[in-house]
């Protein structure tokens, strides 16, 4: 679907585009002019890219990663996006860890420390590590053109940008404090369960885990037909005015802040459950292991 029209209802959209979404972002990838710029310039300056400091210096390469990470609105954030980049991800004392946020600790665990940088080959590397590299570089202009894409469309079909996040990650989903750590996902999956969403919110953590268990059936997570019919209740739901509620920065501090003794449950019982250090299946979880190309897998 390449542009929505604004009498278009958020179900519409999403019917068209989780059909074929990659066709759209393609054209949408190739005829708007600041996308088209900006990965043309990503491409000319990821090979200095070798360095945390590196990409943090330069704003504009900086927020292609962040786009494809879904956490653009952390670009300001230099000291904690130089934490994630360079602490290691699997120990329980590291920042990804300690804040247990699903899209930070994906972020973390592709930069992997920047060990090996992961968007430069080094003089004289071997072909495999150019085409990991190149695999790369290619999965996070596809990632960053999804976002724009989508947060695009979501501005004319309120709601879409979540459907399709959920359609796409919520395989992986397979308990409460995973579901939890996903502001994102966590929406989408309270609404269309069919809980009110302004009292969930005003839930301390307990009783939002208890509400989850009784609501959510997780193994549905795994079922794209059922997948689908969540996101369309969940698009229904909020064309009535049912899916408002706190933003998710928000939340995510009701979150975090949510144990009784001030530590993070979110953190331990989430964050130090990622240990691979592979780029592409940190930027695409959903993606088959099996697959040689992660990004086929996308819009599956």
């Amino acid at each position: 679907m390449s542009g929505i029209s604004s009498t278009l209802s958020s179900l519409q959209a999403y019917l068209n585009d989780s059909r074929n979404e990659a066709a759209s972002v393609t054209g949408f990838e190739t005829s708007d002019p600041k996308i088209k710029a900006n990965i043309a310039y990503f491409k000319k300056v990821v090979p200095g890219l070798t360095t945390p400091d590196a990409l943090l210096k330069n704003y504009r390469a900086l927020s292609v990663v962040l786009d494809a990470f879904g956490l653009s609105s952390s670009i300001n954030s230099k000291a904690l996006l130089k934490q994630l980049m360079t602490q290691d991800h699997t120990l329980t004392t590291s920042v990804a860890s300690r804040l247990g946020d699903a899209k930070m600790i994906r972020f973390a665990t592709a930069m992997n420390q920047f060990n090996p940088p992961p968007f430069s080959a080094a003089s004289g590397a071997t072909s495999d590590v150019i085409a990991a590299v190149t695999a790369n570089v290619t999965a996070t202009i596809t990632a960053a053109a999804t976002n724009d894409y989508e947060t695009a469309q979501d501005n004319l079909a309120p709601g879409l940008q979540a459907g399709l996040y959920f359609q796409r990650n919520i395989s992986n989903v397979t308990t409460v404090n995973s579901l939890m750590s996903d502001v994102s996902l966590l929406k989408v999956a309270v609404v269309s369960s069919g809980l009110d969403y302004n009292s969930f919110v005003n839930l301390d953590f307990a009783q939002q885990q208890t509400a989850l268990k009784s609501a959510i059936k997780f193994a549905n997570f795994k079922d794209t037909k059922k997948v689908s019919q969540m996101v369309e209740t969940y698009l229904i739901r909020q064309s009535q005015g049912l899916g408002a509620g706190t933003s998710s920065a928000s939340m995510g501090l009701s979150l975090l802040n949510g144990s009784a003794d001030g530590s993070n449950i979110l953190g331990a019982a989430y964050g130090s459950g990622i240990t691979s250090s592979n780029f592409l299946s940190a930027l695409y979880p959903s993606a088959s292991s099996s697959s040689s190309n992660p990004l086929l897998q996308l819009f599956a």
